[in-house]
């Protein structure tokens, strides 16, 4: 009992697999074994951990029908995703270019459409520098894209990444709950 209650307080990301999962970019590669949907089960089996978080691109689609999948393949595996990792690259809420912001806020917005399909509370975002001079414009995207996930219940979180304003002035935070 006391080493499941440990591990339910564990998740583990999809990305520390990244160099075994099979991908289109790596469709040959023999050192990548495991197909994406394989996850869950294998991360139950092999670790006794129940929650799994998956990377935005690791998905093979955004279909109905592949997202109904996921959700199948973690129901059989008595598991959940706890939270989708968002990296889109160069897009941020911390862009100082107000139209690659409003990408970011939409693309962040299908991904929480995305969660609830499949019975994820979380996503991540990222937040790029946050630095002063975007801050506010930064608050304000995430602002949205809270209340867009809070009306479907869905959290959006954000963490701490090297030498950001964020980590440098641990007085300033930004709380978004569902």
């Amino acid at each position: 009992p006391d080493r499941k209650k440990k591990l339910d307080r564990i998740g583990i990301m999809t990305f520390s697999f990244n160099s075994v999962l099979k991908s289109a970019a790596h469709p040959d590669d023999p050192k990548r074994t495991l197909e994406i949907l394989d996850a869950p089960q294998m991360i139950a089996d092999r670790y006794g951990v129940h929650h799994v978080e998956f990377q935005h691109a690791h998905f093979a689609s955004t279909e109905p029908s592949y997202l109904k999948e996921v959700r199948e393949r973690l129901r059989k595996a008595k598991s959940n995703m706890n939270q989708i990792c968002l990296e889109f690259g160069p897009l941020n809420i911390s862009t100082p270019d107000p139209v690659v912001r409003l990408e970011t806020i939409d693309l962040t917005k299908q991904w929480i459409d995305h969660a609830v399909a499949i019975g994820c509370p979380r996503v991540l975002v990222n937040q790029g520098t946050l630095a002063p001079e975007v801050r506010q414009t930064a608050v304000a995207a995430l602002k949205t894209i809270g209340d867009y996930g809070k009306q479907r219940n869905v959290c959006v979180t954000l963490e701490s990444r090297g030498h950001t304003t964020a980590t440098a002035n641990p007085s300033w935070e930004i709380v978004v709950e569902a």
